[in-house]
This record gives C-alpha cells, structure tokens and sequence, in this order.
C-alpha cells in the first residue's frame, strides 16, 4: 500500500500597516518551531 505525505500550510492574514515586519518575522519563527513547510501571507485580504 503508498503511503500519502501531508504538506501543512499555513494562511495567514493580516493588514499591511507599520508592524507588518514584526508579523511577519512572528509568523517566521511559528513555522520554523513547529515544523509548517508552506505559508500564504494574505495581505488586506477582505
């Protein structure tokens, strides 16, 4: 039997405003702690 990998992804939404650097270093560190391998960074998304 094949066996199915998983990527998990993670989407991220957030407004572009002055503290976008801080966020998205935040979001950075999240991945790279709890191994997430994809990202979508949603900017303003309505």
């Amino acid at each position: 039997m094949k066996t199915t990998s998983f990527l998990h992804c993670l989407r991220a939404q957030f407004y572009p405003d002055e503290y976008a650097d801080e966020r998205i270093h935040s979001i950075t560190q999240f991945c790279l702690r709890y191994g997430i391998q994809n990202v979508i960074l949603i900017f303003n998304g309505e």
